[in-house]
């Protein structure tokens, strides 16, 4: 029996989860080991910012999508996915296991949709794992925003893993940074804290939610969103505990 060729497939995408077509992407094919088999390889485009390279061979490879464009706020999106058949773009994005490709590092992405809640006056705690290889980090910051074009010092609340609280409720959120924490380890967890005394100053957004991130840098210059959703910001009605 003829073997079936085996493809790979990978999203090349914008922070809006846009596919972006017509792009010059190569990849690059590495047996298990790490060891470069090919170079360069040619893919091939199936829409929507979709790319898919195809091979005869039965070994399993680690396939890298790359391009030559370098702009920010372009990155791939899913793990090459390898099937025995043919996909379409539609199929590929709705693969719930995806991942975010740099080189050298590989990272877990869950789907945007994701949503959290965070309580005024009361103590919060946000727990992630599954996010990859984490070392050789510089910073991490977990960021909430009512409007994504404003800068982060109008942030409704930012935490960096070094400093803790840097903004909240679009202020100075210095005064109280050791309020919040994030705590993160190499091998791909990270754990958001805040205190009540932090979270009484958030603001309401009890019926809409707004947008959210964790984002990660590395030591080579990568930065790169771990997490991404929605989040609430709601009231409790007792307002505080004697």
């Amino acid at each position: 029996m003829e073997d079936q060729p085996i493809t790979y497939y990978q999203i090349l995408i914008t922070d809006g989860k846009v596919g972006l077509p017509s792009l010059p992407v190569t990849a690059d094919i590495y047996s298990m080991s790490g060891t470069l088999e090919i170079a360069d390889a040619v893919t091939n485009e199936i829409g929507g910012g979709v790319y898919m390279w195809s091979t005869t061979s039965q070994n399993i490879y680690c396939v890298v999508f790359k391009t030559t464009i370098e702009e920010t706020h372009r990155h791939f999106l899913g793990t090459p996915i390898k099937e025995p058949t043919t996909m379409t773009e539609q199929t590929i994005w709705s693969y719930h296991n995806r991942s975010l490709i740099q080189p050298g590092v590989n990272l877990e992405l869950v789907p945007t949709s994701e949503t959290i809640t965070l309580y005024r006056d009361s103590s919060n705690t946000i727990a992630f794992s599954n996010l990859g290889d984490l070392s050789n980090r510089t910073e991490v910051w977990f960021t909430i925003k009512d409007n994504l074009n404003e800068t982060d010092t109008l942030a409704i609340l930012q935490i960096k893993e070094t400093t803790g609280i840097t903004f909240i409720n679009k202020s100075d959120g210095s005064n109280i940074a050791l309020e919040g924490s994030l705590t993160v380890t190499d091998d791909g967890t990270a754990t958001i804290t805040l205190s009540p005394t932090a979270s009484q100053n958030l603001p309401y957004f009890q019926v809409t939610p707004i947008e959210w991130d964790l984002k990660i840098a590395f030591a080579n210059g990568n930065v790169i969103p771990l997490r991404t959703g929605m989040v609430y910001i709601k009231a409790t009605a007792t307002r505080s505990i004697e």
